[in-house]
């Protein structure tokens, strides 16, 4: 009896403690991703949960840091494939200004360039996405589910180019939520 209570201490409790450590990352995804709704749009917020420090290290030596948000939003079907409704990059860059002590901020999903003095709104942008329009509502259907699928490439330097940067690089950061459209 003692044998076998020792043979599953030693082969089913780190299973055991693996599996409530990945319930515990589920768990801080879920605080990483909300919906928001208004009459005519579904708006997103996402947190990247990212290493501060070795961000605002990377930044304050000067190299240029690239972020890749991409959200997929597909109607959940229980017999058939999901249907994509929303499939959105967003490809934000930093490019520290070492001269002036400014950070320029690069969407390039948009074209949109600012500057900023102080770091913190320089890793705000790269690390949050704040009522993010991700699609009209007109474009969902009342009482079906959807799944929110939203991950994260980040990149020091040079960005990686082409379709294969998913394959090879992977996710930094990855996070998917369902809803119910009311």
């Amino acid at each position: 009896m003692l044998g076998s209570f020792s043979t599953l201490l030693r082969w089913w409790l780190p299973w055991a403690m693996a599996f409530s450590a990945i319930g515990f990352a589920l768990a801080d995804e879920k605080d990483a991703l909300r919906i928001d709704r208004d009459e005519l749009v579904v708006y997103c917020d996402a947190t990247w949960p990212a290493d501060a420090a070795h961000v605002s290290e990377t930044l304050r030596s000067g190299i240029d840091v690239t972020v890749i948000w991409h959200l997929a939003l597909s109607r959940s079907r229980q017999y058939w494939l999901d249907e994509k409704v929303a499939d959105i990059e967003i490809v934000r860059r930093v490019r520290p200004d070492l001269l002036s002590r400014r950070w320029i901020l690069e969407d390039r999903s948009t074209g949109i360039m600012r500057s900023v003095n102080r770091l913190e709104e320089a890793m705000a942008f790269l690390t949050e996405l704040r009522h993010y329009p991700l699609v009209d509502r007109s474009l969902l259907r009342s009482g079906q589910v959807y799944d929110l699928e939203v991950s994260l490439q980040s990149f020091d330097g040079k960005q990686m180019a082409g379709w294969w940067r998913r394959v090879l690089r992977g996710d930094d950061f990855s996070a998917r939520l369902s809803f119910r459209e009311p």
